[in-house]
C-alpha cells in the first residue's frame, strides 16, 4: 500500500495539469506577449478577418481612436526578451541538472553492477573452497582410519609377542631350571 501511495504521489508530481503548468519549469509556457491583457482570450490568428483583428505591422485602433506607435510595441517586445531569456536559461539549467543527475545515477548503477559481479565471483570461490575442504576432510578421515587399523594390528602383534615371551619364560623356568 505504501508503494501505491508513493506511485500516486509521483504521478501527481509529474502529470501535467492546468494548475501545475505555472509551477513546473519543464512545461512550456506561452510568452508574455502572447497572453492577452484584455479578458484573457487568445489572440486571433494573423489570417483572420482584418476588421476583427490587426497584425503586428498595422496596429489596431483603440477605443479612443489612437493607435499604439510601432516603436512602443517594439520596446514592449524588447522588454519581454530578457524575461524569455531568463526563462530559457532556467530551462537550460534544469536540463543540465537532469543530465548531471542521470550521469550520477549511471555511475551508481555501474558501481552496483561491479559490486554484484564481484559478489558473484566471491560466492563461486566460497563454493569451490567448500568442495575442496570437503575433499580434504574425507581424505583425512580415510588416513585416520588407516592409522587406527595399523595401530590396532600393532597392538595385537605386541600382545602376541608378549604372550610368546611369557610362554618361553615359563617353559624355561619349569623345565630348564
Amino acid at each position: 500500500t505504501e508503494n501505491l501511495k508513493v506511485h500516486e504521489n509521483r504521478r501527481q508530481l509529474f502529470s501535467s495539469t492546468a494548475s501545475k503548468e505555472s509551477t513546473n519549469p519543464f512545461v512550456r509556457q506561452r510568452p508574455l506577449a502572447a497572453k492577452s491583457a484584455a479578458g484573457g482570450s487568445p489572440a486571433p490568428p494573423p489570417w483572420a478577418n482584418a476588421a476583427s483583428s490587426s497584425s503586428s505591422l498595422f496596429p489596431k485602433k483603440q477605443a479612443d481612436g489612437e493607435s499604439q506607435p510601432l516603436l512602443q510595441q517594439q520596446s514592449q517586445q524588447q522588454q519581454l526578451v530578457p524575461q524569455q531569456d531568463t526563462y530559457m536559461q532556467s530551462r537550460a539549467e534544469a536540463l543540465q541538472n537532469v543530465e548531471s543527475t542521470i550521469h550520477e545515477l549511471s555511475n551508481i548503477f555501474t558501481q552496483l553492477a561491479t559490486m554484484v559481479s564481484q559478489q558473484g565471483e566471491i560466492a563461486i570461490r566460497i563454493d569451490e573452497n567448500m568442495d575442496e575442504t570437503l575433499a580434504n576432510v574425507e581424505g583425512a578421515q580415510s588416513q585416520l582410519v588407516r592409522y587406527l587399523n595399523s595401530i590396532s594390528s600393532n597392538r595385537w602383534l605386541m600382545i602376541k609377542i608378549f604372550f610368546v615371551l611369557i610362554v618361553f619364560l615359563m617353559f624355561f623356568l619349569f623345565f630348564v631350571a
